[in-house]
């Protein structure tokens, strides 16, 4: 069950983050999850493009060395 709500999280966030909405928040909320669904390449791939947006953030760093842990 936990894999399915991750994965409609994940689908829901996507379709923010497309649209542009509230764009720093989904990205790093689907960089968050990802990450806690096993898909790592997905969690990096979100929260680089968070820290294009945010490159002085130590919070969205601390997010993706996680990620790359």
């Amino acid at each position: 069950a936990e894999a399915k709500d991750y994965a409609k999280a994940l689908e829901i966030l996507d379709a923010e983050v497309r649209r542009g909405e509230h764009l720093r928040n989904a990205l790093f909320s689907a960089g968050t999850i990802a990450k806690r669904a096993g898909r790592y390449e997905a969690a990096r791939d979100y929260l680089v493009r968070l820290r294009e947006l945010e490159p002085e953030s130590g919070v969205v760093r601390m997010a993706l060395v996680q990620a790359y842990s």
